[in-house]
């Protein structure tokens, strides 16, 4: 017979030939496993593998090649079965050297596989069920010959032992033999093949039949331990050899329960544990309704309840279920199971016990970005409801316990499972993303079981019952307790009013629902006229300020806002006809629609909104604007990045019969974000408006927009440093506007005032820094501000100092050194100005008698571009730091003390020469830019550094330019360059050049 097979069985080098995988938590694809068990365990021992790329690809078919490397995996080892060698090629389509022929070759010896009758094995061809099967049998003892899987009819026999032993045990879909195997189905039947028993054959014997002989194949039996073998009971007590227990001899496996007390199967490898997964072999019915007595009783049978013993649970705590509940006139719902509640029943026999084991869902949001270095995140769990308030309970929860809160977001929705064994409270276990019907209409909406007769399962403790949307009706979760304000604030015929975010389980009932904000449609009424005639009203004129900050009046259709005004229990809402007798306070947030054609509103007062009273005077900063609720001081809203804050000033207004008297009149600023204002109440703004200020927030009570009676002291992009007066002046009606410009934000724009009044222009002062108030888009108000710094010798009081305004006389003494982001006004770097990243800036100057004004994206590059940037009494440029400048500096600051942009008016006026040959000028400068790798392909662009250079340097025509280092730019230190240096060729004439220098950061010794 031709040798083709060679086996290495020497010790191998552990490092180049054990195959090393991953546990089935880390591949990256783990979240498509359908029998994460069998992957996590046969990965483990090593008999399966993932990709390179780290994947599973659990649905990829398996083919010849790589099922004759699993089932030699299985009875050598990897390590052994790794070191398998052909000497020469098993078969014509099969070399020496091809990955798989040393597999091959030894499945084919062993006679667990065969190749084709014409020569072939074809590694590459698809693997079938059937084939599959016939060689695990073939592991774990059968003969092929004598169980009669050769031949026309033989997957049948081999389909009938397989699924006998329970190889395909776990399979979610039917048992089809002639279709491809997946890879993770592979992993299943090769891991229920591990706990199956070895089988051997006696030994054969000879008999005389009619003077002929006869061979009768020996008897299969189950292979039996000897005595006192330590195997025995790794994966079964039973006195017989499991093929893990032959094969396998560190692998353990210990019957446990898992987090919620299901029967479960915990393994260990080499003292190492895989994990504990639920036996799922044991369970007989499960359920995500309410489950009654009854239903077990008939599910179980009165002699299995009576003969075994019950174990119950509710998130891994005990029930307190009785076996007396579970009788057939119990129609009441057990071991608190109910909609969205998933309730599993489980039988075993051998131990005599029926464990029911009911778990709950909860919706659940980020609070925060999961953290990547503390590899956590907080959960806010809504778990009550009462008085129509949702309660919450905060949980942190880390990566090692829950692989899913990777990369979670603020504000994302999660569903979670907790559990209470051995645990002092409930604690999140499982998270997974919470499917979100955006901006849905409800059509239906039922608060009560009587009032829903088609939904009897749902519980009594769900803040509803039951709504419908898209012309789905969906069922409330146990647990939907978010939001439980919204929807008890509104009844069937105002539901369609409005638009909802409807929350999902996993079960597909509805868990949480909250107000739609994405669109913000909402307004805020101060006041409307009402027709004095007698006939029914159907439409009234109302004053509404709107979120982007403009003030129209609006035609409202005060029918049906009246209606959803009384449908609706939310303090200061009152019928718009008591305002004509000016009996209430009519300044209230309300979301709207309109008509098809646009020009009536229908309002709707809004759930989550409050006021706000300051008896004295009082200053709410930037750095964390919180609105308190005038009657209950504990309810509090806060202000996001999103969060508008709209000043409004009062004025008296005739109200007729009433007399006049104050209200809302006049918007002064508009400011988006909490860094963007300071609110300044003094108490005395206002005289007969009731409150201070008029809070509309979200669910997360952030603040959505609150209407103010305070002064918003300026923020930098407030500030603006006025160029020209009034450009032009356009009247439309009776409003004026006005175009001028002015720096804002260290950028040139024209501006449009906007108002009824000329006072307003007058307020116009150019050449100075002046604190801008807008209505949307235009400019309404006109402030001067003052100015904090006006000497170079001034200290900067970050919170306080707002604008620097100082004159700089060109001297040797006082040089503008720019070091890093610190502008100084001396060489010897005393008094500085500290610039923000990337803060831009604005250069005027005097260029060929022009006079000339320009944007820099850099206060580096409005530097070199002044005539006065080199001193005129220095031929050394090496020794100098620093530059002349005579002129002035006008920088706007931030709430931290920091220059936004700067603006330079130099009084050294450029010339330029134009035609002919480039002036052979002594002295030149070149802007460095240093540029930091901080990894994983993350840069940081450090301001630049000025180096001067002289035409003396020069060497054959070249400048040497060294990378700076942490002596030119703290920035820098602790890092290299990743050249030392640069040549820069002269160019006659030239003056300005720009080089960057690559930074990584230093070896650690």
């Amino acid at each position: 017979m031709k040798k083709f097979l060679s086996l290495v069985l020497a010790l191998i080098m552990t490092m180049s030939l054990v195959t090393v995988s991953a546990g089935a938590k880390d591949f990256t694809d783990d979240d498509k496993l359908n029998y994460e068990e069998a992957v996590a365990v046969m990965s483990e021992i090593g008999v399966i593998d993932g990709y390179t790329d780290g994947s599973f690809k659990p649905q990829n078919g398996l083919t010849r090649g790589a099922a004759a490397k699993i089932i030699c995996n299985m009875i050598l080892g990897p390590t052994t079965a790794a070191a398998l060698r052909a000497d020469t090629a098993p078969f014509k389509d099969v070399p020496a050297d091809n990955q798989y022929a040393g597999y091959i070759a030894y499945c084919v010896q062993q006679g667990i596989t065969a190749g084709y009758t014409d020569g072939t094995y074809r590694p590459a061809a698809p693997l079938t069920n059937f084939a599959f099967m016939k060689m695990l049998l073939g592991a774990l003892g059968y003969d092929q010959n004598t169980e009669g899987y050769v031949g026309g009819n033989c997957f049948i026999n081999v389909a009938k032992q397989a699924i006998g032993i329970g190889l395909n045990a776990g399979l979610l879909e039917e048992f089809d033999g002639g279709k491809q195997i997946t890879r993770e189905e592979a992993a299943l039947f090769a891991f229920n093949t591990l706990k199956a028993t070895m089988v051997e054959y006696t030994q054969k014997t000879t008999v005389n039949v009619a003077g002929a002989e006869v061979v009768l194949s020996g008897n299969i039996r189950d292979v039996e331990w000897g005595t006192a073998t330590l195997n025995d009971g790794n994966i079964k007590k039973d006195g017989f050899v499991q093929f893990a227990e032959k094969y396998f001899s560190k692998l353990k496996l210990t019957k446990d329960t898992d987090d919620f007390e299901r029967p479960a199967n915990t393994w260990v490898y080499n003292k190492k544990d895989i994990g504990t997964y639920v036996d799922w072999s044991l369970m007989v019915a499960e359920y995500t309704k309410s489950v009654s007595g009854k239903t077990v009783y008939e599910l179980l049978g009165a002699t299995a309840i009576k003969n075994n013993d019950l174990l119950a649970y509710v998130d891994g705590g005990e029930s307190g279920l009785e076996k007396a509940e579970l009788v057939r006139t119990n129609t009441s719902a057990v071991n608190k199971s109910g909609t969205g509640v998933l309730t599993q029943i489980f039988l075993n026999a051998d131990e005599e016990e029926i464990t029911i084991a009911s778990i709950n869902t909860w919706l659940a949001q980020a609070t925060a970005d999961y953290s990547e270095k503390q590899e956590k995140v907080t959960l806010k769990v809504f778990t009550a409801a009462a008085d129509d308030k949702t309660t919450s309970t905060s949980k942190t929860v880390a990566l090692e316990d829950v692989p899913a809160i990777e990369g979670l977001e603020k504000g994302d929705f999660v569903l979670v499972n907790m559990t209470e064994k051995d645990r002092p409270a409930l604690e999140v276990v499982s998270v997974e993303e919470a499917e979100i019907l955006a901006d849905s209409t409800i059509t239906k909406f039922s608060k009560d079981a009587e009032d829903d007769k088609t939904d009897n399962e749902a519980d009594a403790t769900a803040i509803f019952k039951s709504l419908t949307t898209g012309g789905t009706k969906y069922s409330a979760a146990k647990k939907a307790f978010y939001d439980a304000s919204v929807l008890n604030q509104y009844n069937a015929t105002l539901l369609t009013n409005m638009s909802y975010n409807v929350y999902l389980d996993q079960y597909g009932n509805a868990i949480g629902v909250d107000l739609y904000e994405g669109a913000k449609n909402y307004v805020f009424i101060t006041g409307f006229d009402r027709p004095k005639s007698a006939i029914a009203i159907k439409t009234a004129n109302a004053n509404a300020i709107f979120l982007d900050g403009t003030m129209e009046n609006i035609t409202v259709n005060v029918t049906d806002t009246n209606s959803n005004i009384d449908k609706v229990n939310v303090k200061n809402n009152t019928d718009f006809a008591e305002w004509a007798n000016n009996t209430v306070d009519c300044n209230t947030w309300y979301s709207y629609t309109k008509n098809e054609a646009g020009t009536v509103y229908t309002l709707t007062p809004a759930v989550r909104q409050f006021t706000s009273n300051y008896d004295e005077a009082a200053v709410i900063k930037c750095d964390r604007v919180v609105m308190k609720d005038a009657e209950a001081d504990t309810n509090r809203a806060y202000g996001n990045d999103d969060s508008i804050y709209l000043t409004v000033e009062a004025g008296a207004v005739d109200f007729s019969a009433a007399g006049k008297k104050d209200a809302i009149v006049e918007i002064t600023g508009v400011f988006t974000g909490v860094q963007e204002v300071e609110l300044e109440f003094a108490n005395s703004i206002q005289q007969d408006v009731e409150h201070d200020a008029y809070t509309l927030y979200d669910s997360d009570r952030y603040v959505i927009g609150s209407v103010v009676l305070a002064e918003a002291t300026g923020s930098a992009s407030n500030y603006a440093y006025i160029l020209s007066g009034a450009k032009s002046e356009e009247k439309i009606d009776d409003t004026y506007y006005w175009e001028f410009e002015a720096i804002v934000g260290g950028e040139i724009k024209t501006l449009t005032i906007k108002s009824a009044f000329k006072k307003t222009i007058a307020a116009l002062t150019p050449d100075v820094v002046q604190e801008l108030r807008y209505d949307g888009d235009y400019v309404v108000k006109i402030l001067d501000a003052d100015v904090d710094i006006d000497a170079v010798t001034d200290v900067i009081d970050a919170g306080t100092d707002k604008v620097v305004d100082i004159s700089i006389e060109k001297d040797v003494k006082n040089l503008l050194v720019l070091d890093g982001r610190t502008l100084y006004t001396d060489a010897e770097k005393d008094n500085g100005l500290t610039l923000v990243k990337d803060a831009k800036a604005v250069l005027a100057q005097t260029e060929n008698k022009k006079d000339i004004i320009r944007e820099y994206d850099s206060v580096a590059a409005a530097i070199d571009a002044m005539a006065d940037a080199i001193p005129d009494d220095q031929d050394d440029l090496e020794n100098t730091e620093g530059f002349q400048f005579d002129g002035r500096i006008v920088a706007i600051l931030n709430a931290q003390g920091v220059a936004e942009w700067v603006y330079f008016e130099s009084d050294t006026p450029v010339t330029t020469t134009t035609g002919g040959a480039a002036p052979d000028i002594e002295t030149y400068t070149v802007a460095v830019t240093p540029i930091l790798n901080l990894g994983d392909g993350v840069t940081d662009e450090l301001a630049p550094i000025v180096i001067k250079l002289s035409k003396s340097d020069l060497v054959d025509g070249k400048w040497t330019i060294t990378a700076p280092t942490a002596d030119d730019d703290d920035a820098l230190d602790g890092y290299t360059a990743v050249a030392a240096s640069k040549k820069l060729t002269y160019v006659k004439g030239t003056y300005e050049y720009a080089l960057t220098f690559t930074y990584t950061a230093e070896a650690q010794g």
